[in-house]
């Protein structure tokens, strides 16, 4: 990791915030691709831009899903038939079960009708892969001075902003493309011990695909003298960069 002497770190709240209870670190990074790791086993991550320090949401969500494919077995029997050139009868038998499953619905229906049975289908499922991992965090936060106010538009402010692609130049002419958004590391924390908190889940490296913002957490807005929002609802959603594996050091 690449330590900058400029980067931004926010806390919240400021005057009450203990290291003693479960709290989230969001580490903020330049983009950097995790396929030219070739073990593919470790996150990489580019020079570190900014940290935010926020006590454990109201709720937080792990998404894991796969991708699987149905697939039939009597058809596979059957074009297994039917490559078996060396039985005429082989052959017929599999043409007949393939005709079989794709029969209109009417005449299928008809013959359930008749025989008071159905058809089993003999599927089975097939894996296909992972899909990527969600993270999800809902905040309501609630600043009870201006610094907490003011703390709490800056978080607001970065974590829009690093959801969101850069400009690129070409000289004094824009380019047609963009730098991708920056990435996260996020980091369940208890008094000092990183990584140690259980139960919680260790997210891989992230991207910000979500950002959702009530600035009436009150039931409607309300605002310190300094313009700044005193309640504020965050809805984060955060998806891996990579696909994982049973190997991954996020999983273990």
């Amino acid at each position: 990791i690449v330590w900058r002497t400029n980067m931004s770190r926010y806390h919240f709240p400021i005057e009450e915030f203990s290291t003693n209870e479960l709290y989230v670190r969001f580490q903020i990074f330049e983009p950097v691709s995790n396929l030219l790791n070739e073990t593919q086993s470790k996150d990489r991550f580019g020079p570190l831009l900014d940290e935010i320090f926020l006590h454990a949401p109201n709720q937080i969500q792990e998404g894991n899903s796969h991708r699987y494919k149905v697939v039939n077995g009597r058809i596979i029997a059957a074009i297994s038939n039917v490559s078996d050139t060396t039985s005429i009868a082989d052959i017929f038998g599999g043409l007949a079960q393939i005709a079989e499953n794709v029969l209109p619905s009417a005449v299928e229906n008809a013959m359930g009708i008749i025989s008071q049975t159905v058809q089993n289908p003999q599927e089975e499922q097939l894996y296909q892969a992972p899909n990527f991992r969600t993270h999800s965090f809902s905040y309501e936060l609630a600043a009870t001075s201006n610094a907490d106010a003011i703390a709490l538009d800056n978080i607001v402010r970065t974590f829009r902003k690093n959801s969101y692609p850069s400009e690129i130049f070409e000289g004094a002419e824009l380019s047609t493309r963009f730098t991708v958004p920056n990435q996260f590391k996020i980091t369940f924390l208890q008094k000092g011990k990183e990584g140690k908190v259980v139960g919680v889940g260790v997210p891989a490296k992230c991207v910000l695909t979500g950002f959702n913002v009530n600035f009436s957490g009150a039931g409607k807005p309300v605002m310190y003298k300094n313009g700044k929002p005193a309640f504020v609802n965050l809805d984060l959603t955060f998806t891996e960069t990579n696909l994982l594996h049973q190997r991954h050091e996020a999983l273990n």
